[in-house]
């Protein structure tokens, strides 16, 4: 009884066997869930089973390289004398006649017609617009060149000014009204003057180019036209301008002071002119540091001030601020204090100064006055703080915009009471 009990025992714990089909079925499932692994591994296998036939198929080249004869296909040796002889003996015998002495005519090259280069499809509809356009579209599109000039490579930007030179050959043919032969003047100079520029600066050597610009600009030096002639006047200073940016020599910054000394005058009776010329010194004045072209600088700007060349309303506001208080450098201006420039310090009171003579300024450019303000009151520089206080007071009254002179009064009525206070308690 017992013997049977441990029996049944012994069977229920031998696991049931599966069959040979579900042996299969589980190992397809194994290898299907991991089928990814399995066909890289395959691929590696082939992989593998290529480079190492390609390494073997290399080393038994080489080994047969190495056991192959060094085998070399020498000529066998005649003796020439001999075998010249024998011929000529053969030739005689067989009664064959002399070669002709007459030498075998020559076969001509054939003569190959020449290809005509195509043209630019671009040149080619610029070369017809220009030959059928009106003087109005000639003139539009020599403006429309001169403005991508800024945008574009040297290369580029020749091509553009090459092309303003040939509508302006093309415009010299036609019948023009008084106001187009202005603009077809001012063209010219334009053209000119911006070529010398690009040839001194990337040292192309158009020859001629310094001779042509300055033979025209000094023929229409006496327009009556206002606009050419300011910008006849401004084509000097500018070349002598650009000749002192590129080479910085005491030669140079000579002529420019001859040619500044000479033609400001009349630059600044034209609209575009005096920016020209104020934005080129200010560049020579930041890149070399040469005192003479900030004077010249200053000088530019209370020339603006004076208002004596420019007319109320002839420029807008924005472009007189540009050349009242573009060599103040008023975005850095906060930033210098803080390093103790001493030139920042010198450039505040001019900032105060043309403030006060120009109240017609914007609300930002009072911003960074009333900032300067607060900088001094941080620095706990009270008596800097308090002189510039009075002096925007008496700015104050005189700026013509309602909200720049509402936010001015306002500030200067916060920072006097913290002047006051701050004056109080050290007097305590």
């Amino acid at each position: 009884m017992f013997e049977k009990k441990k029996k049944e025992v012994e069977d229920q714990s031998i696991p049931p066997r599966l069959e040979l089909s579900e042996y299969f079925g589980l190992v397809f499932s194994f290898l299907w869930f991991h089928r990814g692994i399995v066909i890289a591994g395959l691929v590696l296998l082939g992989l593998y089973c290529v480079l190492t036939m390609a390494k073997n198929q290399v080393a038994e080249n080489k080994r047969r390289d190495r056991e192959a004869p060094a085998f070399v296909y020498m000529p066998p040796t005649v003796d020439n004398d001999v075998q010249i002889n024998d011929e000529f003996q053969n030739i005689g015998n067989q009664g064959v006649s002399p070669l002709p002495t007459d030498p075998m005519p020559l076969v001509k090259r054939p003569v190959s017609k020449a290809t005509r280069r195509t043209e630019d499809p671009s040149t080619v509809r610029f070369r017809k617009f220009v030959a059928t356009a009106s003087a109005d579209s000639l003139l539009r599109k020599s403006k429309v060149l001169l403005e991508e000039v800024t945008r574009l490579t040297p290369p580029e930007a020749v091509m553009n000014l090459t092309r303003r030179q040939q509508i302006s050959k093309r415009l010299r043919e036609m019948e023009l009204n008084p106001d187009q032969l202005v603009t077809l003047a001012i063209a010219d100079l334009e053209s000119l003057s911006q070529l010398d520029a690009i040839n001194v600066q990337h040292r192309m050597e158009i020859p001629d180019l310094r001779q042509r610009l300055f033979e025209l600009a000094e023929s229409l030096l006496n327009h009556p036209s206002v606009a050419v002639s300011a910008k006849a006047h401004l084509a000097f200073v500018a070349a002598r301008g650009v000749d002192l940016l590129i080479e910085p020599t005491r030669e140079e910054l000579d002529l420019l002071t001859t040619a500044y000394q000479r033609h400001i005058d009349q630059v600044m009776l034209g609209t575009l002119e005096p920016i020209v010329a104020a934005d080129l010194l200010q560049a020579i004045a930041s890149q070399h540091l040469l005192d003479e072209a900030v004077a010249m600088r200053r000088d530019l700007a209370n020339r603006v001030l004076s208002r004596s060349s420019l007319g109320s309303g002839k420029l807008d506001v924005a472009v007189e601020e540009r050349l009242v208080f573009g060599d103040l450098r008023l975005q850095s201006l906060l930033g210098r204090m803080d390093i103790g420039d001493q030139l920042a310090i010198d450039e505040i009171d001019l900032l105060f100064q043309r403030l006060e003579q120009f109240p017609e300024a914007r609300k930002s450019v009072f911003q960074i006055a009333v900032a300067v303000v607060g900088k001094h009151l941080v620095n706990e520089q009270f008596d800097h703080a308090s002189r510039l206080v009075g002096w925007l007071e008496r700015v104050h009254p005189n700026i013509p915009d309602p909200d720049t002179q509402r936010w001015v009064g306002e500030s200067l009525a916060q920072y006097s009471e913290k002047i006051r206070l701050s004056q109080s308690q050290i007097a305590r």
